[in-house]
């Protein structure tokens, strides 16, 4: 059990992959202050697909953004994907997007990516949004931790 923001973050995308059986996870979080979507963890990516830019615009995230969970057959093709290219050099297939939810709030996304295509099943997206709930309430509590402890 650690209370400690970037290792809790980094343990979450570093077991989801195995979890939900995909190559690679992210997670972008709404900064409070400047409103903006910002890479806090990943597992599984190169430094290169990481830099390509914001995905902020997409609109799978926006979609996860409002709540609503995405998944992508093909990311490579996909017109919802604006770095189709770096996602076809990193060798990426498929992605689930999930909100990351508190209260009815959006406090960010979780990615979920693949190096073979897939069709995410309704039962899968269900378990991702599931493990994306307890991920948001895992996250607050690091962060009203490491509030309450200054």
């Amino acid at each position: 059990k650690t209370t400690n923001f970037h290792e809790v973050v980094h343990m979450i995308v570093c077991k989801l992959p195995g979890i939900m059986h995909t190559k690679a996870a992210t997670i972008r979080l709404i900064n409070p202050d400047s409103r903006q979507l910002e890479l806090v963890a990943s597992s599984g990516l190169s430094k290169d697909y990481l830099d390509r830019g914001s995905v902020a615009f997409e609109d799978s995230v926006k979609s996860a953004l409002n709540g609503k969970p995405v998944a992508i057959y093909d990311a490579t093709n996909d017109p919802r994907i604006i770095y189709n290219k770096e996602a076809a050099k990193e060798g990426l297939k498929s992605i689930l997007v999930v909100p990351l939810m508190l209260y009815d709030e959006v406090i960010g996304v979780l990615r979920l990516l693949t190096d073979q295509h897939r069709m995410f099943t309704q039962d899968e997206i269900d378990f991702a949004m599931a493990l994306a709930e307890e991920a948001a309430i895992a996250i607050e509590k690091t962060r009203f931790h490491n509030k309450t402890a200054l």
